[in-house]
């Protein structure tokens, strides 16, 4: 056992020493699979000596698991950059091992789900604020980059439900963060940006874009567009009075 353990820490140290994410994803893969093995070799250790120990087999692999969950603990930064990969790397090398067993190495991912949740929500926001800021005048190319950020963001954690559940929320999250940044833009300020005769100005056609945005996201996501209903009703109000 300590040299099954000795091994995934080296893993484990390596996988921290790589240079970049992308060399870190490469590497995963490896040490998914030296996971799955030695969780399997320990399994089935326990269940050669099961006339021995009633359910040797599983007190067995769980006393590895607890010592993986140690290394994970140790070794890897709750802020680590290839934290998402890994977390799903282990996640499928756990896939066919029993939960008493599994759970307890996923117990000890608790620290990086909490960062992959966290590093969500402000990728999200650094997303939406970049999509924003683009010289782009047309709602359904902003509208279509935003709804592919968020869908990304959502279908990548589709592994785990309690981290699917937890995205659902940073996309309610990032969805108000983007009605309050239209809502900002909006420009009602000025008796002339609300009339509706001779040429449009640009403050105008902006006012548009910003309410078509608005209207556009409530249609792609029904059960979360309560803050562009707050953005639309009274946007609407004010240039219906004008009339």
């Amino acid at each position: 056992m300590d040299e099954s353990l000795r091994e995934l820490d080296g893993l484990f140290l390596q996988l921290g020493t790589q240079s970049n994410t992308e060399k870190a994803s490469k590497f995963l893969p490896q040490l998914g699979t030296k996971l799955h093995s030695q969780m399997e070799q320990f399994q089935l250790l326990g269940f050669f000596l099961n006339f021995l120990i009633i359910y040797l087999g599983t007190d067995n692999a769980q006393h590895f698991a607890r010592l993986v969950g140690k290394v994970i603990a140790n070794r890897v930064p709750a802020n680590a950059p290839y934290a998402m990969r890994l977390v799903q790397t282990i996640y499928k090398s756990l896939g066919s091992h029993s939960d008493s067993v599994a759970n307890v190495i996923r117990d000890a991912l608790h620290p990086l789900k909490t960062s992959i949740h966290s590093q969500s929500l402000a990728n999200l926001f650094a997303a939406i604020d970049e999509i924003l800021e683009q010289d782009e005048k047309r709602e359904a190319i902003i509208v279509e980059k935003l709804n592919a950020v968020l869908r990304a963001e959502l279908s990548s954690v589709n592994w785990d439900k309690n981290l699917q559940r937890e995205m659902e929320i940073n996309i309610g999250k990032a969805l108000k963060y983007l009605a309050v940044k239209l809502e900002n833009n909006l420009k009602f300020g000025e008796e002339e940006e609300l009339r509706f005769i001779g040429r449009v100005s640009k403050t105008q056609l902006q006012n548009y874009l910003i309410l078509n945005i608005g209207y556009e996201m409530t249609k792609y996501w029904p059960n979360l567009c309560a803050p562009f209903n707050s953005l639309l009703k009274p946007a609407l109000e004010t240039i219906v009075k004008k009339f």
